[in-house]
């Protein structure tokens, strides 16, 4: 977060403190335009505050679909989304839970098991061995990997011209086939 982000804060601070303040003035004068229009630029703010919220709401299944797409998985049968949570801004972070069938399931972990650059890691010093290699964090190829307790994909690519990391896990949790992904952008 640059200090651009903080001058554009306090720009629609400004313009919210104005905007209240137009609107009171506004009711005691009983200025219906100057109520509209100030209530028009209230409403823009909230609505550009709670913009992670309305995203983490309106979240379908065309949008996991695109956002599978960018790992060339297509999901054979119906899931259900569990959770989607959407923070940050100007950096967002989207963490999304859907339960998969268990073909689908079985489907990931033989394409990730089975690609070239499959790793294998077991072991908490092998972990941390291969988070701290070089390029491991803006690697543009896509990484496959068994850590202990599930499956997992990672690439670095631009979304929507957005540099973005997105990981994707795949586990079972009592009996359900859980696959999580989330995306960073930088």
């Amino acid at each position: 977060m640059g200090i651009g982000f903080i001058y554009l804060l306090i720009i629609i601070l400004i313009i919210l403190i104005v905007s209240i303040i137009f609107l009171i003035r506004s009711i005691i004068s009983k200025s219906k335009i100057g109520i509209i229009i100030s209530s028009i630029v209230i409403l823009f703010v909230f609505l550009l505050f709670s913009m992670n919220k309305i995203d983490e709401i309106t979240i379908n299944k065309n949008d996991i679909n695109k956002d599978l797409k960018i790992f060339n998985i297509q999901l054979k049968n119906e899931y259900k989304i569990l959770e989607n949570n959407v923070s940050g801004m100007p950096e967002r972070n989207q963490e999304t839970k859907i339960e998969i069938s268990k073909q689908d399931a079985e489907n990931i972990i033989h394409e990730i098991t089975n690609s070239n650059n499959f790793k294998n890691l077991t072991t908490s010093e092998e972990i941390s061995k291969d988070a701290d290699s070089e390029g491991r964090w803006n690697s543009k190829k896509m990484l496959n990997y068994k850590y202990p307790d599930f499956y997992g994909k990672e690439i670095y690519t631009e979304i929507d011209n957005i540099p973005t990391r997105i990981s994707l896990s795949i586990e079972t949790l009592n009996g359900k086939n859980i696959l999580s992904y989330s995306k960073i952008e930088d």
